[in-house]
């Protein structure tokens, strides 16, 4: 796997060094490249990642690797570092609720919560003059916060359907993930199922 990556320049040191001088060389090696990206982020997480599959392997008999490693490691990187690096646009601003457009059935709102390390959520629907209509809770377990405000996109579209509602306004705290329900990247592999599930019950059962 490691052949598919490693930049060709320091390919002789990547499979040479000693164990520990292995792990400082590649863990602080600078630069990027076309390919690989910025190698220290590359080697961090492909260790990683191939740590978990180990996990995996062991843990669930079914599990298999996929067949682009390389690919993964590298895709899962990249992810790692745009989302890294949109930290300085973060910015703090007064939010409250307003009144939809009119037309606008409802609004739905979801909340991530961690409560004792555990990512939770609890939304609620209001109808276009902000009175409640419904709501809902689910546990998420062990994730990311743009991995809770996902499922809380999901699990409200799911939640209103079920009630019958038609012409949905979701509202959501996080323009990361807003910005992957709405564009054209499904993201990270983490996410991407997660993401295209959630466009498919907008466009298919809610017509959005």
């Amino acid at each position: 796997m490691w052949l598919s990556i490693v930049p060709q320049v320091f390919r002789h040191s990547f499979f040479s060094l000693p164990l520990l001088d292995w792990f400082v060389f590649d863990l602080f090696k600078e630069g990027c490249n076309a390919v690989s990206g910025c190698w220290s982020s590359v080697f961090g997480m492909g260790c990683w990642v191939l740590w978990k599959w180990r996990n995996k392997g062991v843990f669930k008999p079914n599990f298999s690797r996929p067949n682009n490693e390389g690919v993964v490691i590298l895709r899962t990187s990249s992810a790692f570092l745009m989302s890294w690096s949109n930290r300085e646009l973060l910015s703090c601003e007064a939010k409250a609720w307003s009144h939809p457009q009119a037309g606008s059935n409802l609004i739905l709102m979801e909340l991530p919560r961690v409560i004792r390390g555990w990512l939770g959520l609890e939304g609620f629907v209001r109808d276009e003059y902000g009175c409640w209509l419904s709501g809902f809770t689910q546990n998420i377990g062990w994730s990311t916060a743009i991995v809770a405000e996902l499922w809380g996109a999901f699990t409200g579209l799911q939640h209103v359907w079920s009630l019958g509602y038609r012409k949905v306004i979701l509202e959501l705290d996080s323009t990361v993930a807003r910005g992957l329900i709405t564009g054209n990247s499904p993201g990270s592999l983490q996410v991407a199922s997660l993401v295209r599930a959630i466009k498919g019950v907008s466009q298919e059962r809610l017509g959005g």
